[in-house]
């Protein structure tokens, strides 16, 4: 049977200590990180009108609520049961509509969001991409050495 053994340190740091040999100037990271602010305040646009959308239908149909059982207090069950009947259905089929509408929107909206997300992530990557072939292009094809570390170059 083997031996499980867990994982140190210094092999968990590894890819990060890979990904620092090759650092890139900030300049080359600038734009890529532009695009995801821009596309967070963008997010955070969507999901206001989002969020105002749902509320104004959920205030609409609290009041339509209130409407419909003082109709039906008014009908007072016993002397027009129809009318209270048909104000029930009234505000049920209301309700369907606005419900309906809170699903069509929540798809719209997620759809919306992975579409700003997905553009983001395409930009943000080619912007990466070009930061990077600029900074080869500009400098030199090896890292600079680090002070007081030897160069392992052949």
């Amino acid at each position: 049977m083997a031996k499980q053994t867990t994982p140190q340190m210094p092999d968990l740091m590894q890819p990060m200590q890979m990904m620092t040999q090759f650092p890139l100037p900030a300049a080359a990271l600038a734009p890529q990180a532009e695009i995801a602010w821009q596309t967070q305040k963008t997010l955070m646009q969507e999901w206001d009108r989002y969020a105002h959308a749902w509320f104004e239908r959920r205030r609409d149909a609290a009041e339509s609520a209130q409407r419909c059982v003082e109709h039906m207090r008014q009908a007072d069950g016993g002397t027009a049961p129809q009318e209270a009947a048909a104000e029930m259905n009234a505000w049920l089929s209301d309700e369907m509509k606005r419900l309906s509408a809170d699903a069509m929107e929540n798809m719209e909206f997620c759809m919306r969001c992975f579409g700003l997300v997905s553009k983001g992530a395409t930009s943000a990557t080619e912007s990466l991409s070009e930061g990077v072939a600029e900074t080869v292009q500009n400098g030199s094809k090896s890292p600079p050495a680090k002070r007081g570390t030897k160069s392992t170059a052949v």
